[in-house]
This record gives C-alpha cells, structure tokens and sequence, in this order.
C-alpha cells in the first residue's frame, strides 16, 4: 500500500469527509474567525493539511543521505527528540551533549533536500507586531484606570499546533503526522494557527471589553494584558485553540 494510501486510512480520511484530523472542525473556524486575514490558509489545513509546495520534485536518493553532523555528535538529544515525538526543548545551561537540540535533516544534502526544494513564495507570511505593543497597552491602561493594578498574564499554545496534520501526499518529506520545526515553512504555518488563536481570543467581548480583548504574541507565545478584575483575568486566559 503507498504510503499516501496508509496515511489516509490511518487517519480515517474518506471522500467525503477528508479532515486528517477530525477535531477541527471547518464550519467552527470559519465562524469564529469569520475576518481573520489567513482564514483560507487555516481552513485548508482544516480540511486537507499543511501543504509543502515544490519549486521542483525531490531527487530520487538511491542510497541513504549523510546526516547533519548533530545527529552523531550529540545523539543524547536525537534519541531525547525522537522519545519525545516533538521537536521543543528546553534550552538553557545544560550540557550542549545531552541538551538542546539537533539539526533537522530537512536542510540535508546540500542542494537536494526538502528544504532547499521548498517554494518560499507559497509558505505563509509570519508577522508579528514589536513587542512595544505590550508597553503601549500598559500604558494605555495606566492612563485610562489611574490608581488600578496592570496585571500581564502569559501564555503558550504550542499543543495547538498538534491539530497540524501535513497533506498526506506530502508526509513523506517529513516522516511524521505534523510538519517539523526543522522545516522552513513551518513558521508561517504554524503561524496561521497561532495567528487563530490570537484572532478568536481579540474578537472575543463582554461588558468590560466590549470591542475585544488585548492579545500579543509572538509565534506560540500569548500575552493579555488588563486590569485585575476576577471575571475578566478569567475570560482572558489563552487556550489552545479557537
């Protein structure tokens, strides 16, 4: 069975309902995010899955490429990264041997890879305000409630980007069911998610914030800022998706 094939059957996908993952629900996202400016990028990921787009057709590999060097000088975080069947960890102190990460082989070989093959002009555009955003909110907040508490409250929605199946005529490129960080596309289309997210959440309104509430991110990152009201630190509590 091709692997096209297989990938579909083990997702359930049929002609008539091709959803790769059946928790998103296209009707829902369009109606929540009804105005988002990626809502047809985030609605053909709904209801097919991120696509990769080919400047040409990858060359047959007769024999295995050689890897990147990290995945053997520092197999400790290869091993790490395959138990853990994502590609985030936390970055800090730790020894570089046993921490952080390895370089995906999407750039591999030279010339020849997924990468290199990728059509940059069909990837999303990622873009994000300067982070002054947040400043100018508080600010604001200052000024228009003197003598009251600014609270910030943080975020990360990165288990959203779970929902992320890749098109199945395209899993090979990755060997996984969700596009890798590694990849060169994946920041734009993560964004679209990430972008959805902060949309449905900015959209939202009651009787405090009747034209929505403030949402920064940056990538899988959320910040609200707002005064510190019970019920309305409650209704700006990020989830993780729309």
């Amino acid at each position: 069975m091709p692997l096209k094939a297989f990938t579909e059957l083990i997702r359930g996908q049929t002609q008539d309902d091709y959803r790769p993952n059946k928790a998103m629900t296209p009707s829902v996202l369009r109606r929540l995010c009804a105005g988002y400016e990626h809502l047809d990028e985030l609605l053909d990921i709904a209801n097919h899955g991120a696509r990769v787009h080919l400047t040409s057709p990858l060359p047959l590999q007769p024999t295995f490429p050689r890897n990147h060097p990290s995945a053997a000088q520092r197999l400790p975080v290869l091993r790490a990264n395959i138990r853990k069947e994502q590609d985030l960890f936390h970055k800090g102190a730790g020894d570089p041997l046993t921490s952080g990460r390895v370089i995906h082989d999407l750039s591999f070989p030279d010339n020849d890879s997924v990468i290199s093959h990728t059509d940059q002009d069909e990837v999303p555009t990622a873009a994000f305000d300067h982070c002054y955003s947040v400043a100018k909110e508080i600010l604001r907040l200052r000024r228009s409630k003197p003598g009251r508490k600014v609270k910030l409250m943080s975020g990360d929605v990165a288990s959203a980007y779970r929902n992320v199946c890749t098109l199945s005529e395209c899993v090979y490129m990755f060997a996984r069911h969700i596009p890798a960080f590694g990849w060169t596309g994946s920041s734009g289309t993560y964004g679209v998610l990430g972008g959805a997210v902060a949309f449905a959440h900015g959209s939202t309104t009651n009787a405090t914030h009747p034209v929505g509430f403030y949402n920064y991110r940056w990538v899988d990152d959320h910040i609200n800022v707002t005064t510190p009201d019970q019920t309305v630190l409650t209704s700006t509590a990020p989830s993780d998706g729309p």
